[in-house]
């Protein structure tokens, strides 16, 4: 059965290469945490609000520009939104999980966890496969991920990311590994149909799909040394695709293992140089690149981090 947690202080955050998602329980009027297996958790998500009518408050008519978001449970208003506004339930987003658990794609009983934010209004998830999983020689394993929020009253845009993901205990951040990631605003402008023309499914399971090779990619890059002639490339590449902060961080993690930004000591981190292999680069990179809560800047540095690992590396 579903667990209940009731822990302001928490918040659902996560560092990914496709997403950033931080939501506060402190910002919700009320909020509440559950965590156990999909299956169970699923009749948990919100489901009570549908668009009605937006009467004008000064001539009592229909408005014509704005419509209401209503909580059929109360009958009460939760937001105003415009005529484009579209307004994505949260269970439309789970529903392709469930499919594709039941399908047997991503596994059963999948350990999930469930935010919920004032009366439903806000929600967010994250759903572990624990059967994709990445083991690191002298690391925490790293393990596939799902997740996402979402809202009905236009204070959050629709997210989702799919990726690996490891919790690094020494300092508490998280450094995700990620493929693929969506961004959907709720308005039906957006890819010529609303979220209807986005096939979720289809993209969950192209990501999944995608997992393994990755997951031979990465244990791959452990095993392979970066020659000094590599690194000389790697440098250059670093310094033009990322900002002179950015790149003088990942330099610093290369050499001696320390963030500048965390750590004022300039001792080598042991282990450090001889374990300099493409997977310690790519990660000092992903580190530099999910240091920011800016969905639009991670991304690009993300992007700028497969475009070194393609250049340096050809094979």
């Amino acid at each position: 059965m579903p667990v209940n947690f009731f822990d302001p202080s928490e918040a659902f955050n996560a560092s990914t290469a496709g997403d950033v998602l931080m939501v506060s329980a402190s910002r919700s009027r009320k909020h509440q945490w559950l965590r156990g297996k999909l299956g169970d958790l699923y009749p948990q998500v919100p489901s009570n609000f549908e668009l009605g009518d937006f009467i004008d408050p000064v001539g009592g008519g229909v408005s014509e520009r704005r419509r209401a978001v209503l909580n059929k449970d109360t009958g009460r208003p939760v937001a105003a939104v415009t005529e484009r506004y579209e307004l994505i339930p949260h269970r439309k987003i789970m529903d392709p999980l469930m499919d594709l658990r039941i399908d047997g794609v991503l596994g059963s009983d999948l350990p999930a966890e469930l935010y919920v934010g004032d009366e439903g209004e806000r929600f967010g998830f994250r759903v572990l496969m624990p059967n994709l999983r990445v083991e690191i020689p002298g690391e925490q394993d790293l393990i596939g991920r799902i997740e996402g929020f979402n809202s009905v009253d236009g204070s959050m845009p629709y997210r989702m990311a799919i990726g690996l993901y490891r919790w690094v205990c020494g300092n508490g951040n998280s450094i995700g590994i990620g493929e693929s990631n969506v961004i959907r605003l709720h308005t039906s402008q957006l890819g010529g149909g609303g979220h209807n023309s986005f096939d979720l499914s289809k993209f969950i399971g192209d990501s999944a799909g995608r997992m393994p090779e990755t997951k031979r990619r990465f244990e791959n890059w452990t095993k392979q040394k970066v020659t000094p002639e590599e690194w000389v490339g790697a440098e250059m590449e670093i310094e033009g695709a990322f900002d002179r902060s950015r790149a003088k961080r990942i330099l610093s993690i290369w050499e001696t293992g320390n963030d500048p930004s965390i750590s004022t000591t300039s001792k080598v981190v042991p282990g450090m140089p001889q374990g300099r292999t493409r997977w310690r680069l790519y990660q000092a990179m992903t580190w530099a690149a999910s240091r920011t809560k800016d969905l639009q800047t991670q991304t690009r540095l993300h992007r700028a981090t497969e475009h070194v690992m393609a250049e340096v590396f050809k094979n």
